[in-house]
């Protein structure tokens, strides 16, 4: 039986005790401070189901935040290997290489390519919301001049061109400040093999996730690339 049913049974159990001693003191005043007790315990009981009830529904919130990272990086792992093979570089932004998240993610990508990544970080001020500039994000390339695959994760910058990227094929899980009309010609010569996207009509957060990460992705999320670009023209208006 969980703690919390006990704890339930027990409010019962002591609202009932309550009751009783409440009509009982009048004959016995004595009994006031057992009716203190009562009341501390019943309180005490309130305090502890809320508590578990409230760190159980965050607990289930973050299993579910673990799983669709998961399965993002599952599907990206899978659509590079169909493109690329060798090292890959992930480049996310300060703060962010150990996050919990993100730590799903690269699993899940090791899952879908057959390696796992390596992770590098910009080196930005996170406590600003200090954004990507191509300074930056070539610092961290150049570090990393073997890397056959660059992922960048929120961190691409306005101009691409501007990036020291080499014959690297690049992946994006989102365009970054980058608009994505101006990658719509990397994106047709395969200098960047996918951009994850995602889609309008996404399941609500209380909706039951589903079993696989190929079916938590399509629920949530597309990949924009040379082979399908032509169905997605609304996302390369220049507004």
């Amino acid at each position: 039986m969980s703690g919390t049913i006990v704890a339930i049974a027990l409010m019962v159990l002591v609202l009932i005790g309550m009751l009783v001693v409440k009509k009982t003191m009048a004959a016995s005043p004595m009994l006031q401070p057992v009716l203190f007790v009562c009341v501390a315990l019943e309180l005490g009981l309130v305090v502890f189901v809320f508590y578990k009830q409230l760190g159980k529904s965050s607990t289930g919130a973050l299993e579910r935040q673990f799983k669709i990272y998961h399965a993002k990086g599952f599907v990206a792992g899978e659509a590079i290997k169909a493109k690329a093979s060798g090292k890959v570089l992930v480049v996310v932004n300060s703060g962010n290489k150990a996050d919990k998240s993100m730590e799903e993610l690269y699993k899940g990508m090791e899952k879908g390519y057959g390696a796992a990544p390596v992770v590098d970080e910009l080196k930005t001020n996170p406590e600003i919301q200090e954004e990507a500039t191509a300074e930056t994000v070539n610092a961290v390339l150049a570090k990393h001049t073997d890397a056959k695959v660059i992922v960048f994760i929120g961190t691409m910058t306005e101009k691409f061109e501007r990036l020291n990227t080499g014959n690297a094929k690049v992946f994006l899980f989102d365009p970054g400040q980058a608009p994505l009309h101006s990658l719509k010609k990397a994106i047709e010569q395969e200098k960047i093999i996918g951009v994850m996207m995602s889609k309008d009509n996404a399941p609500k957060s209380k909706e039951k996730l589903e079993k696989t990460d190929k079916e938590i992705f399509d629920k949530r999320y597309f990949i924009i690339n040379k082979g399908n670009i032509g169905q997605y023209g609304k996302y390369f208006d220049n507004k």
